[in-house]
């Protein structure tokens, strides 16, 4: 047990001994007994570090499809709005889209499976703008991401079995459709949201 004031060394612990329950967290509780809430800290952030380094891969399937008559997406920003589309779900899970068409509005999670392999650049110009500023990846909608996941809130015309004909859809032909979610309106339209001034001055 450390005494209070002491100034300890900071062993490097293996991710093992770091994890919940480990050497590790009884050494940072003896820290923070000690009032060392400094070397706390650094240990913490070494714990987060080592822990980033083992992220885990997963494995997604695809539930279905979007078949629609657009083979690659146009240049024009509101190709989608009045485009009519079909999802084709797996039939195994046609069942599990019972009860879909009581809901007038669904949200579509889709795997943007043309977008650009490589490197996913950190900082973008929203829109490929030139004119809006420079921002994180994630605070924009730009489709080049670590995993070019799109959602797309769309109208649901009609459900036929396991199709889904919708209107709005920003997929293009043969998209994979990842998970279909009602779209709740006190649920998923947040009052009071703030978006950053670029959005508001710009788009």
């Amino acid at each position: 047990m450390l005494e209070r004031g002491e100034a300890p060394l900071l062993p490097t612990l293996p991710l093992p001994l770091l994890r919940e329950g480990g050497q590790g967290d009884r050494l940072l509780n003896d820290l923070f007994l000690a009032g060392s809430i400094k070397y706390a800290i650094i240990m913490l952030n070494r714990r987060y570090a080592e822990m980033a380094d083992e992220l885990p891969n997963i494995t997604l399937k695809a539930i279905g499809i979007v078949r629609n008559e657009i083979k690659e997406a146009p240049a024009r920003r509101d190709w989608w709005v009045e485009l009519i589309s079909e999802i084709v779900i797996d039939s195994s899970l046609t069942e599990a889209l019972d009860g879909l068409e009581e809901f007038s509005h669904i949200i579509v999670l889709y795997w943007m499976h043309q977008a650009a392999s490589g490197k996913v650049p950190t900082k973008v110009h929203p829109m490929g703008r030139q004119e809006l500023p420079l921002v994180g990846l994630f605070a924009t909608r730009a489709p080049y991401r670590p995993n070019p996941i799109g959602k797309a809130t769309v109208r649901l015309l009609q459900r036929q079995g396991n199709i889904l004909r919708v209107e709005g859809l920003d997929a293009i032909d043969g998209t994979p459709v990842i998970d279909i979610k009602p779209y709740l309106p006190g649920y998923d339209a947040p009052t009071n949201a703030k978006v950053a001034p670029w959005i508001t001055e710009y788009c």
